[in-house]
């Protein structure tokens, strides 16, 4: 899809989540037809200025594609201008409300001043303060923005969270449970995204771009395999049509004086966008690098994994076919190594294999191998001392307090005290929002309990040193 659509679909999906379908339930109907008529008359004003700027984002989107995210910026700024209106106002904060926070703030925040009634400029501006951690502000924009919205609509959850950062736990679980979960649990992952996905795919793409520019080879393959797996929210990616045209060219050009390394990234461009099946780029592959990977690791993980997936081979066979070439690379702490061997050694079952990996990466300063290994260990102890260790190393990876406090209340010792400590960490960090209502289930059955063990449990996570400095306050 390309980033042109991408932004029409944003826009569209922000009038459809409070426009004219949804009734708002209010006491009196003079009151609601006023509020749906606003809601109406907002929302309509958003989509005659969306239709009447096609021709501006389409340049916009251009020049993001070939000159960088603040160009393409600047561009639809100028183009809404003279729209001092807030549906225009509204419409720039959501245009940038990825790509460039600040800008995206301040313009909700004019829009939520100037249409203070508004539910549609209301909910962008609650999802502007909760991501800053606001919540306590973000709680009285979300009351806004939910009454143009049904009872347990997917909005609600974004309040949930912010109920639970302000302590307000009770109101959260009653809150959770009127959501129409099997109805809106996709809205409520896309909400979750909006507000928690942080890394912007194109401010990457620009960051990388010019280290390439700059001469650096393999920052031209990372941008290439950047553009291969853009990530469009916290669980989904693929190809970036107009970016990969645009620096698929350029990278040809500029590789010319290396045409191994061109021929390498061309074909996984190919394989990736369907030009050529996994056999046909297995066969690629065994002709090419019959007995040792490409020198970049970035390329030779691409290789390894479609490789595996190419009959007759497999993983089994490919570790065969390159483990001498990589274990000495592995031995010598090489991350891209370390990353194959460990895909390498999950796929074929070698767990003493993968434990040594996931130690050795640990030992090298990668979180994720020591949180393999942290989850590999069975022994109680070992696990704990390996989670403090890694709390210690690893102080604003959110993962390690994550399941630390997991350990807490899962093993039996439950109170309402820790699970509460635990939902303030962003959901996202809890894998998804599926993980968040698990924790809210057992939230709410302890609600109304009175916890023996909170002295005990409090200190055992005072000594596995959790810090959740960086969990919103």
């Amino acid at each position: 899809m390309s980033n042109e659509n991408r932004w029409i679909l944003a826009c569209a999906a922000c009038i459809a989540l409070l426009g004219p379908t949804y009734s708002a339930p209010r006491d009196s109907r003079d009151d609601k037809k006023a509020q749906d008529a606003a809601t109406q008359a907002i929302a309509g004003e958003l989509q005659r200025i969306l239709d009447e700027t096609q021709n501006e984002l389409k340049l916009s989107n251009q020049a993001i594609v070939e000159q960088g995210v603040d160009a393409g910026d600047a561009l639809i700024e100028r183009a809404l201008a003279d729209k001092p209106d807030p549906a225009a106002t509204l419409l720039l904060g959501n245009l940038l409300y990825g790509r460039s926070p600040q800008k995206s703030f301040a313009a909700h925040e004019a829009a939520a001043r100037a249409a203070p009634k508004d539910p549609t400029a209301a909910l962008e501006w609650a999802k502007e303060l909760h991501r800053a951690g606001r919540c306590k502000e973000a709680l009285a924009a979300y009351k806004i923005a939910l009454t143009a919205q049904p009872e347990g609509s997917a909005a609600s959850a974004l309040q949930v969270h912010c109920l639970l950062i302000n302590g307000q736990s009770d109101e959260a679980v009653r809150t959770w449970n009127k959501i129409n979960h099997p109805r809106t649990h996709m809205a409520v992952e896309k909400l979750f995204s909006d507000v928690f996905f942080t890394p912007d795919p194109w401010r990457k793409r620009d960051d990388l771009r010019r280290a390439a520019r700059a001469g650096d080879r393999d920052a031209w393959v990372d941008l290439i395999y950047h553009d291969l797996n853009f990530q469009t929210d916290l669980w989904n990616g693929g190809p970036e049509d107009q970016a990969l045209a645009f620096d698929s060219k350029e990278a040809e050009q500029a590789l010319g004086g290396a045409p191994e390394l061109w021929s390498d990234l061309s074909t996984l461009i190919r394989w990736r966008t369907e030009k050529i099946n996994t056999k046909e780029f297995g066969a690629y592959v065994l002709e090419h690098h019959a007995t040792t990977l490409p020198a970049n690791l970035t390329l030779a993980r691409a290789f390894v994994e479609g490789l595996s997936r190419a009959p007759p081979e497999s993983a089994t066979t490919v570790l065969k076919r390159y483990r001498e070439s990589l274990v000495p690379l592995g031995a010598a702490g090489k991350p891209g190594a370390l990353q194959i061997l460990a895909y390498l050694y999950s796929a074929t079952h070698d767990k003493d294999a993968l434990r040594a990996i996931d130690e050795q990466g640990c030992r090298n300063g990668m979180p994720a191998f020591c949180a393999s290994s942290i989850m590999g260990k069975t022994d109680k102890k070992e696990q704990t001392d390996a989670l403090q260790a890694a709390l210690t190393q690893f102080p604003n990876e959110p993962w390690f307090a994550t399941f630390a406090l997991r350990r807490v209340w899962q093993r039996g010792d439950r109170d309402r005290d820790v699970l509460h400590r635990y939902l303030r960490i962003r959901p996202y960090r809890m894998s998804s929002s599926y993980g968040f209502k698990f924790a809210l289930s057992d939230l709410e059955g302890l609600l109304n309990r009175k916890a023996p063990n909170s002295e005990l449990i409090a200190l055992s996570v005072t000594q596995l040193d959790i810090d959740l400095r960086d969990a919103p306050k």
